[in-house]
């Protein structure tokens, strides 16, 4: 019985648990390796972007702040002055750090920036 699972939208196969997991760990240093030359994520504009994974898996990677600006944002439009007050924070160039750190668990999900 071949093992199946998904990968930035793309369902993968493996004939074994070894291999699946090899398999699941070469893709995930390929990702990484993309994420430090700094390359676009590939997209398929037909892809669903928001499944219950893909938030779940955000959510798991993405750190307290990151969360917390992410449930603010699930409110609807909002200024960056409320943002700053909502994350408590002192500046934009602190809110600026909290985009930052929210880039490499949506890279991890195949989800530009522009999605969220």
């Amino acid at each position: 019985m071949a093992i199946e699972f998904k990968h930035k939208g793309r369902l993968w196969r493996a004939d074994t648990v070894d291999e699946a997991v090899a398999l699941r760990r070469k893709l995930e240093e390929h990702d990484e390796a993309e994420y430090e030359a700094g390359e676009e994520l590939p997209y398929d504009s037909g892809h669903q972007v928001w499944t219950p994974d893909t938030v779940e898996e955000l959510l798991k990677n993405a750190g307290a702040l990151q969360s917390s600006f992410l449930r603010v944002l699930s409110e609807g439009r909002i200024k960056s002055e409320d943002l700053l007050v909502r994350l408590n924070l002192d500046s934009e160039i602190a809110l600026a750090g909290v985009l930052r750190d929210l880039s490499k668990p949506l890279k991890t999900i195949a989800v530009k920036p522009s999605d969220v």
